[in-house]
């Protein structure tokens, strides 16, 4: 199938999404019960594609959740994929340690990777005999490299798509923010926010500070975020932003466990991640390319119609060439 028969135009993305990728993904779709190591339910879901030759699983960023997603599934459906994709802990619908819902918290990046083990078992059980790849954005690629350097064997290649392997921590250095975090942990205060203003979600129209560069596409997932609230995550707590301090440079130093083909995909004008870690990863990295994306804000997928056409066939090539 070509790309531009189902690659969506930049305008009127809005209603695209309900006249076209909802339709097509209502039939396939299948909620996938997943028990995490812990007992707690993990919110999953499925959208089978009849004559897949592979699944890719989604592993999602920082403060997103699987309706975000719902152009990506679609994409991949109709270039034959099956999908699956689960919404990490302090996200969406899946289990909450602090009742705010607009705070990111975690313990360790170990409990998003058990977590997502869990849920790879779940989607091996419910598409026995094919291939599995992987899909990771920002914190997902973050996640999906971590996966992959513990977990070896059970998918056969791996997107990084703007992964998370160096904060931007705004010219402040990462360790002395590391050491901040563990003493502010140790005091009791790790379900804060990072800083003493208030971060709770905010109905505030952000596009042009926003990771996004398709204006219709920031305001499709925008409108999906104002509706619900368990879409409204926002900041992360202290413990959130020390663990990832903690988990990016292990992913880097890690990197040369990885046994799988990679395409690390990054953006340009990036303001949340800096390019050095994702620099230092595919140097240890043993099969890896490396895409480079000018001119475009850190959602690659998220994008104007030239950048999201080269993204997809470079993408798609890649899945392709898996044997």
């Amino acid at each position: 199938m070509e790309l531009d028969e189902f690659l969506l135009p930049d305008e009127g993305f809005a209603d695209a999404v309900e006249t076209v990728i909802k339709p097509y993904l209502a039939p396939r779709y299948e909620p996938l019960a997943v028990v995490c190591a812990d007992g707690q339910p993990l919110s999953a879901r499925v959208y089978a594609q009849p004559g897949a030759r592979a699944v890719v699983c989604l592993c999602h960023g920082y403060c997103e959740y699987a309706d975000k997603y719902l152009e990506v599934i679609y994409c991949l459906l109709r270039a034959g994929y099956s999908v699956a994709i689960c919404e990490h802990r302090g996200h969406g619908f899946s289990p909450r340690t602090v009742e705010n819902l607009s705070k990111v918290h975690i313990d360790s990046y170990d409990t998003y990777v058990r977590d997502y083990d869990s849920f790879t078992s779940r989607v091996e059980q419910r598409f026995a005999g094919l291939p599995l790849y992987l899909f990771g954005h920002s914190m997902g690629g973050c996640v999906a490299a971590l996966y992959l350097e513990q977990h070896p064997g059970h998918y056969r290649a791996a997107v990084l798509s703007s992964p998370m392997f160096q904060i931007n921590t705004g010219g402040r250095s990462a360790l002395l923010c590391r050491l901040y975090g563990h003493l502010m942990i140790a005091l009791g205060r790790g379900e804060q926010y990072l800083g003493s203003q208030e971060q709770d979600f905010s109905p505030i129209y952000r596009f042009e500070t926003s990771s996004c560069t398709c204006r219709g596409r920031y305001d499709a997932w925008f409108s999906q975020r104002l509706a619900e609230p368990h879409y409204q995550s926002h900041s992360g707590t202290i413990r959130w932003m020390t663990a990832s301090l903690d988990a990016a440079p292990k992913a880097v130093r890690q990197a040369g466990r990885i046994t799988v083909p990679l395409l690390l995909c990054q953006a340009g004008q990036d303001r949340l991640v800096k390019p050095g870690g994702q620099q230092r990863f595919a140097r240890r990295a043993p099969d890896i390319t490396g895409r480079g994306v000018v001119e475009v804000r850190h959602v690659i997928f998220n994008s104007l119609l030239p950048t999201r056409r080269a993204y997809w066939q470079a993408v798609l090539a890649f899945y392709a060439g898996i044997q």
